[in-house]
């Protein structure tokens, strides 16, 4: 028999060449829980010819790491399956505890912390393997035993009960033919549909019991460029509000016409009677809102009780937005957008702002969304927050960055210095957080159309009274926190430099900077607040003035009278008209 030398190895892999003559080098790991059989063997040497066959070489040098030594092994031959199983690092995770700390580190000791299981078809963690505990990876902290692998959720699953032992699992997926295991993405997909189905079925038996309904919808565009309609049903049942999504329905026609013949078409083919359905709501786009051609109109046409309303956090997106429209608090906006992205590019001026800051609950700037105010409410208040790291942190990087990195950040500095933006930050951190709770709460699934004025009547309140009774008391405090800020960042508060014609800014004359920002900025804010929330949710308070006729606890002030157009228009909803008013004025005494 020939014998073969091999030099030193520096690394635990093997170099094979297949039939087709592509080489490739595979981490393996070779070990053996026998006391008796020297462990020092850890490194082999497998080369694969053109018959499959492998030699393989132990190398023997542990114990002497300066002593360059050479090892001849007679030539062996194996199946490369078996080969493989012998150094899979997967063959030891269950046996692990068995190993020998002396084994355990010498495993360990100059061995790529990352290697592939081809019995397990995923990358492990050569020290998580060799040194977890009994319980594995149970608890929070401890080493992680199962494989690195990016297969989707059923896959995963299906590996997470053979883990658990599911041995009549384990033999189908190793013993099936690849064409009958029933894990390919078809199955899935068609697993995905039947699992739909049967939750659809489950939604349109309670839509059915609670009689009543209303269509919610949306449009967007999804990953291949087609524009989706978003089909949800609201409708009670035991009591409580349900808002549950039905379906996507692509809409290649996005006319109102087409759309409304696509929420008809979709109601018939689910199975309910469009005759109960006595709600929509949608966006206030053209198409869905507009008063002859929109959506709701054709829709309203057929079934006159199928009343619109449009969404109302969308309603207050646009509220705030079209009170926000003044320049100076535009450019307010865009530099908190502009710092929150300038800060979450980079790896490294994140550390900057996260060691600077300190003593607050908020670590990290937040995203200011261009169509969630609610997210751009919390971008506002925590940038007002953490003002001062941010300012600090800065003038860091000024002193400590060069080039572009230091410009950029030298042109921001300069910008939330100006006490034009230190102003507009405060004042619209104090409108922001009155409209924050309301944002909160029209969201909530439970809540009617009665919540909804409430809220909004609140805010409202709360907007008039800061622009009439308490204006210089408010302002005062916005003046308190601006100067703090000032004398922080080392800015004097100034007006703004003001040219002989002025279009895209208010420009009220005022003797003092203080009188000018009270002129120019807070009362026309204040003003747009109140105006844009009273028009916006004009629509939503003539809902509810005719749906409170109807419930019980608001007819005390109320006269039969009132009631006649609620009833003509809901009567075919009635069991019986006739006894309405002895039931009313039975309410009445009560």
């Amino acid at each position: 028999m020939s014998m073969k030398k091999f030099k030193d190895l520096s690394s635990f892999g093997f170099t094979f060449t297949s039939r087709a003559g592509e080489k490739a080098t595979v981490t393996v790991l070779n070990g053996n829980i026998n006391s008796n059989i020297d462990t020092n063997e850890v490194a082999t040497n497998i080369s694969v010819g053109t018959s499959d066959s492998i030699l393989v070489s132990s190398i023997n040098n542990h114990l002497s790491p300066n002593k360059q030594s050479e090892a001849t092994l007679p030539e062996a031959t194996s199946s490369l399956d078996s080969m493989e199983l012998k150094n899979d690092i997967g063959n030891y995770i269950h046996n692990r505890l068995n190993l020998s700390n002396e084994l355990r580190y010498l495993l360990d000791d100059n061995k790529p912390w990352l290697v592939y299981s081809p019995s397990k078809s995923g990358l492990f963690c050569v020290p998580c393997v060799l040194f977890a505990e009994a319980a594995g990876n149970n608890y929070l902290g401890s080493f992680v035993l199962s494989p690195c692998q990016q297969d989707g959720y059923i896959r995963s699953l299906l590996r997470y009960r053979i883990d658990a032992g599911d041995s009549m699992l384990a033999n189908h997926l190793s013993t099936a033919s690849k064409t009958a295991t029933y894990i390919s993405k078809t199955t899935q997909n068609e697993l995905i549909e039947i699992y739909g189905d049967l939750i659809r079925e489950q939604i349109l038996a309670e839509v059915k019991h609670a009689t009543f309904f209303t269509i919610i919808g949306d449009e967007t565009t999804d990953v291949n460029t087609i524009e989706q309609f978003t089909f949800c049903l609201r409708y009670l049942f035991e009591n409580k509000v349900h808002e549950k999504f039905i379906s996507f329905l692509p809409a290649e026609d996005r006319t109102g016409e087409g759309l409304a013949r696509l929420i008809l078409e979709e109601i018939k083919n689910l199975g309910l009677n469009p005759n109960f359905m006595v709600g929509q709501a949608y966006d206030g786009c053209s198409p869905m809102s507009g008063k002859f051609k929109g959506c709701h109109a054709y829709i309203q046409k057929l079934f006159s009780t199928a009343l619109y309303l449009q969404c109302a956090p969308h309603s207050l997106n646009l509220a705030i937005s079209d009170s926000c429209f003044i320049i100076i608090i535009q450019n307010c906006i865009g530099s908190i957008k502009e710092i929150y992205n300038y800060f979450n590019s980079s790896s490294k001026r994140t550390l900057y702002l996260k060691h600077i800051i300190n003593n607050s609950n908020k670590k990290k700037l937040a995203s200011a969304c261009d169509t969630r105010w609610v997210e751009r409410h919390d971008a506002v208040i925590t940038f007002r927050q953490l003002y001062p790291f941010i300012l600090t942190c800065f003038e860091k990087i000024v002193e400590e960055e060069t080039g572009k990195n230091q410009t950029s950040a030298f042109n921001y500095l300069k910008n939330i210095q100006s006490s034009c933006f230190i102003i507009s930050l405060c004042i619209l951190k104090q409108c922001l957080s009155m409209t924050l709770p309301i944002a909160a709460g029209l969201q909530a699934p439970d809540n009617d159309i009665m919540d909804c004025k409430r809220l909004v009547d609140d805010v409202l309140f709360m907007f008039k009274q800061m622009r009439n009774e308490k204006l210089n008391e408010e302002y005062g405090e916005i003046l308190s926190e601006v100067k703090q800020l000032c004398e922080f960042s080392g800015t004097q508060l100034t007006v703004m430099r003001g040219v002989g014609r002025q279009m895209y800014r208010p420009t009220a004359p005022a003797q003092t900077p203080e009188e000018y920002y009270r002129v120019n900025l807070f009362i026309p804010i204040m003003d747009h607040f109140i105006v844009s929330l009273t028009n916006r949710f004009s629509a939503h308070q003539w809902m509810a003035y005719h749906v409170s006729i109807l419930v019980p606890s608001m007819i005390e002030h109320k006269s039969f009278n009132d009631l006649k157009d609620s009833i003509t228009f809901y009567e075919a909803y009635l069991p019986s008209p006739n006894l309405i008013k002895g039931e009313f004025q039975l309410y009445k005494r009560k």
